[in-house]
């Protein structure tokens, strides 16, 4: 492989492994967006009104929304760094067969 192929590949944090930082930007964007998803929610649990603008019900209704919205989005976040690790994993296997394939030539 060329050293500038080589430089323009991004790191796995997992396996060392290096993939097309297009792909790894688009996931970290992702995830990204995510994070500040549960922040803002986080945000508004935190600047509801005890007993003015809502009841007691209606606060834990809005807590559990977002716990359930919390939960779901770490879950997806969980399951795109895995899938972006799997993709890391399968890049390096394919430049080894190619690899080996150019040294048989």
């Amino acid at each position: 492989m060329n050293d500038k192929a080589s430089s323009n590949q991004a790191r796995c944090a997992y396996c060392g492994t290096s993939s097309n930082p297009l792909e790894v930007q688009e996931l970290q964007r992702t995830i990204a967006a995510r994070d500040k998803v549960i922040a803002l929610l986080r945000r508004r649990i935190d600047g509801v009104p005890s007993s003015t603008a809502r009841s007691a019900a209606e606060s834990v209704a809005l807590e559990q929304i977002v716990a359930r919205k919390t939960a779901e989005l770490e879950r997806q976040r969980f399951e795109l760094e895995k899938v972006l690790h799997e993709l890391h994993a399968t890049q390096q296997r394919l430049r080894e067969a190619q690899e080996k394939s150019q040294d048989k030539r």
